[in-house]
């Protein structure tokens, strides 16, 4: 059975060199490596074993969460934290059970362990050394699969036509496994090629923001974040700057670095933000007062936009809004005023028009607001005219489009007479769980929107129309909002156990063992006094009872061992003549009278004494065995 502790170890030593935790893995092959000479010693029962293979398990992940990454083999991203933790943890979980002695789910548990930990690290490309290690895995895991099972025949015992079907199986596996592995990559290829193809045609959070047709645009569910506390309607993460080309050029500048709270006291403007999918940014109100953070630090720029410092997003965000704001955000510049030339006119005479009789700046933004809402059509699929500026074409010609066309042209209207504007990309927030009671969002929820500066702060508006569904509130179906809330609680479970101390966990973990403990001794000391109270209520038969049986049994009519006293009173009585089987029934009951319900009987080993001479004298002896 080498091959099972060899297999752990390999694994391990695969994560030491391509893992991205080398010293949780260091440690994991140090536990498997005695398991080569030596076999698990530890006996548990089913009960403690499943408790404390949770325990190890989730200390394991505690440990490998907070231990520091290494990068990846191809200089790529490294593996996602907790992704990494949840490998490590398998393998770790793996390791643990070589130490317990015929542990629940046998040899076929263990290595789907480490096997599965394996393929974690095939996330990210690591080489030929990855590659090697699977196939060298797999041949030592069917080792212990065999070994772990000596009844089953080997191959040169099977019949001849099992040993076709299994060839056969092979080969197509192997057939599968190559088609597989030229396809792939090519198909892989070709579908990059066909998303890149379609890059201006997408909205997202890059550099550039192109106004193009969306048609085709598939619309993702993937969930984004968790919202809850004091509603908001807009969450910010990218401000875009200067137009040109039919694009937005993203306003870049370096964020300056600021410790913040890990955590604000509760009160009623308060918004809790759970990070679900990670993001170079983070997306928050405008009007963000006060920010804490679970990691303890943030980048903040001038435009008001925070994001995780040393690539360490935090998993929670705690937002209070409103009042003096401790990161304010820059007044405007001459790159929120400016708009091409040859736009200009053809913009300003439209914006003149639409905002004839309002006078201040925020009713100038509220009325071609207003306006982009009415008369103009929320949709995906539109042509344009490709002399035109994709602007010029929404506002005078096609007059149809997706929030980024409405979001441009509020913008660059109100810089057209002299409205400082900038045009910014986050999510809606409009999604409600009912069951989890908060706001989810998702990839779908991707919005742009407009923010004017009013003459002494910046403001929202949001000219699109409201078919494109951010304008009404959404509800999340029945069973897709219980899963998440699901997701939600157990998203919550896990914060609070990263945030506990090394010595809260121990404590944990001791109280855990003396729970169980207890427990054991509480199901000892019952079982005990069951065993205790039978043997008190326990006595032997009575030796007047069992001359009878004797005497019958000498006559061919015993009870078998398997018999009970009942069903041999029935048989007996039918083979006895009438004198002696009426006796029988009356002294039988009231021997089970006495016996298993103690009613007291003086009378009863005179009866039987009498019955037993009376049967020696009527029945002639045999030496026939007592029937079963």
């Amino acid at each position: 059975m080498r091959a099972l502790p060899l297999t752990v170890l390999l694994v391990a030593l695969t994560s030491l060199f391509v893992g991205p935790t080398p010293i949780a893995a260091l440690f994991i092959a140090l536990v498997a490596t005695p398991a080569l000479v030596t076999r698990g010693r530890m006996t548990l029962l089913p009960s403690t074993e499943a408790v404390s293979s949770l325990l190890g398990w989730a200390i394991v992940w505690l440990i490998a969460y907070n231990l520091p990454t290494s990068p990846a083999l191809d200089g790529g991203e490294p593996i996602h934290a907790g992704w990494a933790a949840f490998g490590t943890s398998l393998l770790g979980f793996a390791a643990l059970r070589l130490w317990i002695q015929a542990p629940k789910g046998g040899v076929s548990l263990t290595l789907g362990l480490a096997l599965a930990s394996l393929a974690v690290w095939g996330a990210k490309r690591s080489g030929a050394i990855y590659a090697a290690s699977v196939i060298t895995t797999l041949g030592l895991a069917l080792l212990a699969l065999r070994a772990a099972d000596p009844a089953r025949p080997g191959i040169s015992q099977l019949a001849r036509r099992h040993r076709t079907v299994a060839g056969a199986g092979l080969i197509t596996a192997l057939a599968l496994t190559s088609l597989a592995a030229l396809s792939l990559p090519p198909l892989h290829a070709w579908v990059v090629k066909r998303a890149m193809s379609g890059l201006k045609a997408r909205s997202g959070f890059s550099t550039l923001l192109w106004l193009g047709s969306m048609k085709g645009m598939l619309t993702s569910e993937r969930l984004v974040l968790r919202v809850s506390g004091a509603p908001v309607t807009h969450l910010r993460g990218v401000v875009y700057m200067s137009y040109g080309q039919g694009a937005w050029t993203r306003h870049e500048e370096e964020g300056a670095v600021h410790a913040v709270p890990q955590a604000l006291p509760p009160h009623t403007q308060l918004t809790e933000v759970e990070v679900v999918m990670a993001s170079p940014r983070y997306f928050t109100p405008l009007d963000t007062r006060e920010l804490a953070a679970s990691t303890g630090f943030v980048s903040v720029t001038g435009a008001g936009v925070f994001s995780p410092v040393a690539g360490d997003p935090s998993k929670r965000l705690w937002i209070a809004r409103g009042g003096e704001r401790r990161f304010p955000v820059t007044p405007p510049g001459q790159a929120e005023l400016t708009v091409p030339r040859q736009l200009f006119e053809p913009l300003r005479t439209l914006a003149l028009r639409w905002t004839e009789g309002a006078s201040t700046p925020s009713e100038k933004l509220t009325a071609i607001a207003e306006r982009l809402r009415r008369e103009y059509r929320y949709s995906l699929d539109f042509e344009r005219q490709r002399d035109l500026d994709p602007i010029v074409d929404f506002l005078y010609r096609n007059k149809q489009g997706h929030c980024e066309y409405f979001a441009s042209a509020l913008a660059l209207l109100a810089r057209s007479i002299g409205i400082p504007t900038r045009l910014v990309a986050g999510y809606s927030v409009s999604e409600y769980n009912e069951i989890g009671g908060y706001w989810v969002v998702r990839e779908r929820h991707a919005h742009s929107w407009v923010e004017g500066w009013t003459g002494s702060e910046w403001e929202t508006y949001d000219p699109t129309a409201q078919a494109e569904g951010f304008g009404g509130e959404q509800v999340t179906g029945a069973l897709p909002a219980a899963f998440d809330a699901l997701g939600a609680a157990w998203s919550r479970l896990m914060d609070w156990l990263l945030a506990r101390e090394l010595y809260e966990v121990v404590l944990a973990l001791l109280g855990a063992i003396a729970l169980l403990v207890m427990a054991r001794l509480i199901r000892l000391r019952r079982e005990r006094r069951l065993r205790q109270r039978f043997e008190a209520g326990y006595s032997d038969p009575l030796p007047e009872w069992l001359a009878l049986e004797r005497a019958l049994a000498e006559r061919g009519l015993g009870r078998g061992p398997a018999e009970t006293l009942t069903r041999w009173r029935a048989r007996v009585t039918d083979a006895l003549p009438e004198e002696l089987a009426a006796p029988l029934g009356d002294v039988s009951e009231r021997y089970i009278a006495l016996r298993y319900a103690e009613q007291q009987d003086d009378q009863l080993s005179p009866a039987l004494t009498d019955l037993t001479q009376r049967v020696k004298r009527a029945l002639p002896r045999r030496s026939a065995a007592p029937p079963l």
